[in-house]
């Protein structure tokens, strides 16, 4: 027994002083620590609010991918500035929602630009980037019959923009112009110039359709509008560019007719991977084109239209 013991007590000394040597070597096999990437996501304008879907996208897949996201909003500078400092900062890939006056050069970086679909991108030189597509005329179109159902032949046509630096701002007015030559007024700006160009409806006792191009005007106009039930009596009808939860509420209240827009969330969580394809070299697109959607009240009861725009956990 006493031997046995004596064999016992070897062992375990044997077995310590390999492990402290093991350890002393580094020769412990260390679980691998996940690489954590940098993406900068860059949107259009400084409101952020205006994009939850393609943000709720984008941090979805960021999870998938272990990405750290950092939201860039403009601030009174350019895209280009903002993506020269997120180069400059060390970021691993960018994000942006273009506007007109976008302009890659030389990129350090993968990028993907989520674009108007006939939209040129200046790129000088060739740079390569990946893009997301969104048929800007085919929306408008969509839009435009849906009004046609409606429309009296007699009432004014109201047309609203925030900025025509906006992707797919120029084609809509494009379009619009090509099918009402008479009786059209475009209004640019903000809510004090919309609430001017309403309450001159009222004054004068007309009727009209109202069109509004992008997000940042449809808030700003369902904020007057709903204000007064004299604004509602003047206006015929309301077509709206763009989707967020407080405009598919508008719609269900009956305060918007139809809206046209695309399922941002699916384009977030695709600008995701695409961009994480190119950094790992795998097989990816350059480019996909997103689906349009057209949405009225009688929509919100498809059970599949309410997923797409109103993304859960």
């Amino acid at each position: 027994m006493k031997t046995d013991k004596k064999y016992i007590w070897i062992l375990w000394f044997i077995s310590i002083v390999l492990l402290f040597i093991i350890s002393q070597t580094d020769l412990i096999l260390k679980e691998e620590v996940p690489h954590v990437y940098q993406v900068s996501l860059i949107l259009d304008s400084e409101d952020e609010s205006k994009y939850i879907n393609l943000k709720k996208g984008v941090d979805d897949a960021a999870k998938k991918y272990n990405i750290d996201i950092n939201l860039l909003t403009l601030n009174n500078i350019t895209q280009n500035a903002v993506i020269y400092s997120a180069e400059e900062n060390g970021t691993n890939g960018i994000i942006v929602l273009a506007k007109n006056d976008l302009e890659i050069n030389n990129k350090k970086v993968p990028i993907v630009v989520l674009k108007s679909k006939s939209g040129d991108i200046i790129d000088n030189p060739k740079s390569g980037y990946l893009s997301i597509n969104t048929d800007y005329t085919g929306m408008i179109t969509k839009l435009y019959n849906s009004f046609e159902e409606k429309f009296d032949k007699n009432s004014y046509i109201y047309v609203f923009l925030n900025n025509r630096d906006i992707s797919g701002i120029e084609e809509e007015i494009d379009f619009l112009k090509s099918k009402q030559s008479s009786n059209i007024i475009f209004i640019e700006g903000d809510e004090k110039e919309f609430r001017t160009a309403i309450e001159d409806l009222v004054h004068s006792k007309n009727n009209a359709y109202v069109f509004s191009l992008d997000k940042t005007s449809t808030d700003n106009l369902c904020k007057i509008v709903g204000a007064s039930t004299v604004y509602r009596e003047r206006i015929q009808g309301f077509y709206c560019i763009g989707a967020t939860t407080f405009f598919l509420n508008k719609l269900n209240d009956g305060t918007i007719d139809a809206i046209a827009t695309v399922n941002e969330y699916d384009e977030g969580y695709l600008a995701v991977e695409m961009l994480m394809a190119d950094l790992k070299k795998t097989n990816y697109m350059s480019n996909i084109d997103m689906e349009n959607m057209l949405v009225n009240k009688e929509s919100l009861e498809n059970e599949e239209v309410v997923k797409q725009l109103f993304p859960i956990d």
